[in-house]
């Protein structure tokens, strides 16, 4: 049904002349007919266009520039994600290179904002404000940041990229302008930072909370100005459930963990900090749903011997940067192609292969 109206909506006003005609296919099986490129292997080689004339038309539209501002803010596409996520965003592999909301910052203007790497970083612009990960890189120019626009309300309610954007449009094709905008940026002032992991999707509300889907349930990211009076009634959604609690506090340290097992599985885990989680999430992540014991996971990190990939850098192979450093810490020399061979880091689509170049590179310096 939907496909028959899209079929007839490409030949609206065009009287047959559109180069797309999917209103020749009515009434036919989507699946049955061959493939075809529509227009034919060279659409305008007869040079004759669409228009009354056949002549292609070029309309000159104003340039409005940029208010003056100090951070001009840009937005688009990451490597992995596409649009707002609504199918890739099913999928717990693609978020192994990018976990969470981030803002890309030039190290020239970290230092003169005040912000490292991993603070959580709030956007101000036109229409709100948003939050996300800071990720100091000199691939920003100075002056300017860069936020992926992939995290819609589904995944974080807070870190909107087109909140920092203008209303404007374009008056002939209307066009939003969502690449670009006159935004300040500053430290969020988070009292507390928490990480955490759950086979349902009931997660606490506070400033940030961003997640994402893993194999066996959702992973969050949170923080927020005020440390909670009391951790249970914060993280009740959670908890409501039910289960085995085991939990650990100090508030000289502001520190909280607790962990929660049912039926012998561990179904919730959570590490709260005053600063940024220094732990090993993916180790974290392969103990949901697990018989593990919750003592030996409080620590948040594996106290046996047991090599940490850390993030995923390629997500073909599900490989982390951990293994990918390390390879390269023995053996700074190696090339490229046997860094790829020898960890299978690049030897899929290959888009990793920058980010690898780039880190044999870094070794490289003096």
């Amino acid at each position: 049904e939907y496909l028959a109206e899209h079929g007839a909506l490409t030949q609206v006003k065009h009287n047959g002349t559109s180069k797309l005609d999917l209103s020749q296919g009515q009434g036919r099986d989507y699946d049955l007919p061959p493939p075809e490129q529509w227009g034919g292997a060279h659409p305008f080689a007869d040079k004759k266009f669409q228009t009354p004339t056949n002549k292609s038309r070029f309309v000159a539209t104003p340039f409005v520039a940029l208010p003056a501002q100090d951070v001009t803010f840009n937005t688009g596409r990451i490597r992995d994600q596409w649009h707002t996520m609504t199918r890739t965003g099913l999928v717990p592999r693609l978020f192994g290179h990018r976990a969470e909301p981030h803002v890309e910052i030039n190290p020239q203007d970290d230092e003169t904002i005040g912000i490292g790497a991993t603070d959580l970083v709030e956007i101000s612009g036109p229409q709100g404000k948003s939050f996300a990960r800071a990720s100091i890189t000199d691939a920003a120019n100075q002056n300017e940041i860069f936020m992926p626009m992939h995290w819609s309300s589904s995944f974080a309610a807070n870190s909107l990229a087109n909140t920092m954007t203008t209303k404007s449009v374009d008056p002939i094709s209307g066009q939003p302008a969502l690449k670009s905008a006159a935004v300040t940026v500053k430290k969020f002032p988070a009292t507390w930072h928490g990480f955490g992991l759950s086979l349902a999707e009931d997660l606490p509300v506070t400033d940030y909370c961003a997640k994402r889907p893993i194999v066996n349930g959702v992973s969050f990211e949170c923080a927020g100005q005020h440390i909670p009076k009391d951790w249970g009634v914060f993280l009740y959604a959670a908890l409501a459930s039910g289960g085995e609690l085991t939990s650990l506090q100090s508030k000289t340290a502001g520190t909280f963990r607790c962990v929660v097992t049912k039926y012998n599985r561990i179904v919730f885990i959570f590490i709260a900090s005053q600063k940024p989680l220094n732990i090993s999430r993916t180790w974290l992540q392969d103990q949901l749903g697990s018989s593990a014991s919750p003592l030996s996971i409080l620590a948040g990190q594996p106290q046996e011997d047991v090599f940490d990939d850390g993030p995923i850098l390629c997500a073909c192979m599900n490989v982390g940067i951990n293994r990918i450093a390390a390879t390269i810490a023995a053996d700074p020399q190696i090339a490229l192609d046997d860094l790829c061979v020898f960890t299978k880091a690049g030897t899929g689509c290959g888009s990793c292969r920058i980010e690898i170049r780039k880190m044999l590179y870094e070794a490289a310096k003096p």
